[in-house]
């Protein structure tokens, strides 16, 4: 039986139709015959019973053939659209669009459908398998490794080597720039050597850092919760001020503002270590510690019991507790002997004073001085300023003598600010030193008001006596000394030697050595003694 194919294109040269010849004027029944045949031929070509041979298909729809059951199509050229069953494919030829589950892709690839899946299936395992899909407005990848959880990789091909940059393990761990293997988290730009260990685990194989950006009136936290705070710990950093605190137990415990002033139990540090109250004008139970940025220590507290030394050593001689030096040598200490008795080494006692006239000038060192029977005279002084975190504070100053009460007056602000540094205050009251007393230069021989040697000034008008222990005293011009004299007043500020070897009320010193220390412009002179006036 002839088929489809064993006909023209060329309609008079289709004479004969399955052995049936149709000539002019043939009978009715050979046409019918030969139209039936036809439709036969053409059924075979719908049943796929007869194969096309390279059809070139232009538009139209083939709604239920099996084309190429027999002799399979090796090729076909679709011009224009193609549509399966409305919106099962669509393929958008001007576009170039293809549409799984739509009539109208807008995209290279549109898959719709209530949960748009694309499956991957690894035929080399078993139910190693692969899905990219869309649900309820996530994008999600799932993977299976068989009966386990599979894992997710994101990789950078360079054209030579083959990267991981991003790995989601079937366990849940997260690696960036690394195959994840202990930490939940593993972040790395180049191997350190270390193996990953804890939560969270970054590493570099140079220099490593971490950022917490935010605007500059901003703060950036790092917290530490449980179930009853979000914060019962944080690390902070205010950009707006540039301190940076510690809390603990939801308060602030630390703090260092843009100074480096360290602050403990203290939000506004004025020292470069400032723990809770710290200073030395406190009067209202106060306690606190504090390291100053020109050295100065200030231990405040209201508790008799204030500083505590606990030798556990159990070797008897000499301990030293503490060691005062100058310039880096020793010039004295504070030790026991045997672990029985404080002894202090270079030892010189001195009191606080004031000029029985209210000045306070400089004079040579080793000057001698006597008492005028008159109390010390001091003026209390405060001012309040606003503290960075907006309370207010009263700062306590005292100065030498009497003020008008509710006066401003220039006071040293060494407690609350650099040293020697001066502010201004009010003064409260007045008060006087009952167990401290004025001075002047002895003007009388002998004088039996000796209270010691000059020994400096402060610049809150006070000055220092020394009376007692190792020292220097000025000598009258011309007088010559052993070791072993003892000195009394010369009456115009400088110590003779006495006629006598027994000490009286009027014996300053005794000389430890003759050799002359400095020479002033009055020709008198400072050499080594020992005070008996303390």
């Amino acid at each position: 039986m002839a088929g489809i194919n064993d006909y023209s294109n060329t309609p008079s040269l289709n004479t004969t139709i399955n052995t049936i010849d149709v000539d002019e004027g043939c009978n009715p029944a050979n046409i019918n015959d030969a139209i039936r045949q036809l439709m036969a031929d053409i059924a075979d070509v719908d049943d796929g019973v007869v194969p096309l041979q390279t059809p070139d298909i232009n538009g139209g729809t083939i709604d239920g053939a099996s084309l190429g059951a027999s002799s399979p199509i090796t090729s076909a050229i679709i011009s224009g659209d193609l549509t399966v069953n409305t919106d099962a494919l669509k393929v958008d030829s001007t576009n170039k669009f293809v549409g799984i589950g739509t009539a109208s892709p807008s995209a290279e690839l549109d898959i719709q459908a209530d949960v748009p899946s694309i499956k991957l299936t690894d035929t080399d395992g078993t139910n190693q398998i692969g899905l990219i899909y869309e649900n309820a407005g996530n994008l999600f990848l799932q993977s299976q490794n068989d009966t386990t959880n599979g894992g997710i990789g994101f990789r950078t091909y360079d054209g030579t080597t083959l990267s991981d940059t991003v790995r989601i393990t079937g366990d849940g761990r997260l690696g960036i720039g690394i195959v994840p293997s202990n930490a939940r988290l593993e972040v790395s730009n180049g191997d350190s050597g270390v193996t990953p260990f804890g939560d969270v685990f970054f590493e570099d194989d140079a220099g490593f850092s971490l950022a917490l950006a935010t605007p500059n009136t901003d703060s950036a936290n790092i917290n530490f919760a449980d179930p009853e705070s979000n914060n019962v710990g944080q690390i902070g950093y205010d950009h707006s001020n540039n301190s940076m605190t510690f809390d603990t137990n939801g308060s602030e415990a630390i703090r260092i503002n843009e100074f480096g002033y360290v602050g403990i139990d203290q939000t506004n540090p004025v020292y470069l270590l400032h723990i809770r109250d710290a200073g030395a004008v406190g009067s209202s139970a106060e306690i606190g510690l504090a390291l100053t940025n020109s050295g100065n220590f200030y231990f405040q507290t209201d508790n008799a019991n204030q500083v505590f030394f606990n030798d556990t050593s159990t070797s008897a001689g000499t301990h030293n507790y503490i060691f005062f030096r100058y310039q880096g040598a020793t010039i004295g200490d504070i030790d026991t002997t045997n672990n029985t008795t404080i002894r202090y080494n270079t030892f010189t006692g001195g009191h606080w004073s004031q000029f029985h006239d209210g000045t306070n000038p400089e004079l040579k060192k080793g000057t001698v001085m006597s008492l005028t029977g008159d109390k010390l005279e001091y003026s209390k002084c405060e001012k309040t300023v606003i503290k960075e975190d907006g309370t207010e504070e009263v700062q306590k100053f005292e100065i030498a003598g009497t003020h008008e009460i509710g006066s401003e007056v220039t006071v040293p602000n060494d407690d609350y600010g650099e040293e020697n540094s001066t502010t201004t205050a009010t003064v409260v009251s007045n008060y006087n030193a009952d167990h401290l007393v004025k001075v002047k230069v002895s003007d009388s021989i002998a004088d039996k008001a000796v209270y010691g040697v000059w020994a400096g000034k402060y610049n809150d008008g006070d000055l220092s006596v020394e009376a007692l222990g190792t020292s220097t005293i000025r000598i009258k011009q011309g007088e010559v000394l052993e070791v072993g004299d003892l000195l009394e007043s010369a009456g115009d500020g400088t110590a003779q030697k006495q006629t006598d070897d027994t000490i009286k009320n009027s014996t300053i010193a005794k000389v430890t050595s003759p050799n002359v220390i400095e020479t002033f412009d009055d020709n008198s002179f400072l050499v080594s003694c020992v005070l008996y006036c303390g």
